[in-house]
């Protein structure tokens, strides 16, 4: 898949957007702390936070690139964060204290600005691209942006392998505007794209697109659920970039199955 000013990281859940001869990483839902909910299920998961941030500093050094860009839910709690969420999440911006950091608030990001010390934003709005979260509508200043780069749903896609084995991986979402719809919505846009990202945190892969329902649009990004951009168009990729089809073509080759 290929879009201007923008790279997709070759088998990661990482975009590189190139602005006014400045690029950022960009990552999505890390949720720090994850590791306690699996631990309740008598999973046990060490050092993730920590595998996290090397990632991302390997990254940093392999592409040259300092500016990390962070898409919202960066800890797992919705309010105030355990003793050990806490301490990972310090932990965390610790290790990336090297890099340039925007952080994008999300609905899982209360009272984060306070705990790690760092301003957080609702969007971040650079050249042709506006940054946010995914859990609310884009701003008219957003919207005035080409491309909407966001985060929130987890995207992944499942697989089917043989007749009865299926697996799910993360993927990639990137849909077209409908713009008899935004007109309705706003007075003024430019945006014609929106890319979802998948989830960073490796022990999360989401739900897939491929089931779906029209029902469950309520809880996705309000830019699809309102279908201000095309849900069913949108186009699926693999994380190492395979073109799946639509998410309308992929639902109806998993009801024909």
């Amino acid at each position: 898949m290929h879009l201007n000013n923008i790279k997709f990281v070759y088998g990661k859940p990482v975009l590189i957007a190139k602005s006014y001869k400045r690029s950022y990483m960009v990552i999505g839902d890390l949720h720090i702390g994850y590791e306690s909910k699996l631990l309740k299920k008598g999973i046990h998961i060490y050092n993730n936070t920590d595998i996290m941030a090397s990632s991302i500093l390997k990254m940093s050094d392999d592409y040259g690139i300092r500016r990390l860009v962070l898409l919202g839910d960066v800890k797992d709690s919705i309010m105030h964060p355990s003793k050990y969420e806490l301490e990972s999440l310090k932990r965390f911006f610790d290790l990336l204290s090297p890099l340039d950091l925007t952080v994008v608030n999300g609905n899982h990001d209360s009272f984060l600005s306070e705990i790690i010390g760092i301003d957080t934003l609702d969007e971040f709005l650079v050249g042709d691209f506006a940054f946010l979260h995914g859990n609310r509508f884009p701003s008219l200043k957003a919207m005035s942006k080409k491309i909407i780069i966001t985060a929130h749903n987890h995207i992944a896609v499942e697989i089917k392998e043989g007749e009865k084995n299926f697996y799910k991986e993360k993927a990639w979402l990137i849909s077209g505007i409908n713009k008899s719809t935004a007109k309705k919505f706003y007075s003024t846009f430019s945006a014609n794209k929106l890319i979802v990202m998948p989830a960073f945190n490796p022990f999360i892969i989401g739900s897939a697109v491929n089931f779906v329902s029209n029902n469950d649009k309520r809880n996705i990004n309000p830019l699809f659920s309102n279908d201000i951009f095309s849900y069913d168009k949108s186009y699926v990729y693999s994380l190492n970039g395979i073109k799946l089809g639509t998410v309308g073509q992929l639902i109806a080759k998993n009801n024909v199955n």
